[in-house]
This record gives structure tokens, C-alpha cells and sequence, in this order.
């Protein structure tokens, strides 16, 4: 599922889709806090790789799940969720 991830984030941030989540939960997020600081770098000028990268690592687990079925959702991968519950119904 990283590997999956990594690859649909990486091609997002190659063709520059601005409407992705990386760059509307992440790369924007980032360039905001970034200018409370008066730091002016773009951090989508770093490479599409770190910033994949960075972008993963701050993930949730509940994100990453999220995440990866709204990016790929061809994926024959994912998780099935068993309710604390279940056994008492």
C-alpha cells in the first residue's frame, strides 16, 4: 500500500496537479506555516521525491487508509476494519 501511495503521490506532484491531496492537505499547509516565519522558499521546490516522502511520513494511520483508497482505487490492497463491538452483537 506505501509503495502504491508513494507512486500515485509522486506522479501528482510530476504534473504538477494542484488539486491533489498533496498539494490541498500538504504542500499548502506547509508554504502557510512557512510564511508566519518569513521563510519565502516554495517547499514544492523541493524534489517531488522528499516531499512524497515528507507527505507520507506525516500521515495518520487513519489518514494513510483514507488516503490510499481515494488514490488509488484500483488497488486489490486495503484494510478491513472489525468493530470493538462486533463479538457483541
Amino acid at each position: 500500500m506505501f509503495e502504491e501511495l508513494y507512486e500515485a503521490i509522486l506522479a501528482d506532484l510530476i504534473a504538477q496537479d494542484e488539486s491533489a491531496p498533496v498539494f490541498k492537505h500538504f504542500i499548502e499547509r506547509i508554504e502557510r506555516q512557512r510564511s508566519l516565519y518569513e521563510d519565502e522558499r516554495p517547499y514544492r521546490a523541493e524534489s517531488a521525491h522528499q516531499i512524497a516522502v515528507d507527505y507520507l511520513a506525516s500521515m495518520t494511520d487513519e489518514y494513510f487508509l483514507a488516503a490510499h483508497r481515494f488514490m488509488c482505487p484500483q488497488s486489490s490492497h486495503g484494510v478491513e476494519f472489525r468493530d470493538y463491538f462486533d463479538d457483541l452483537r
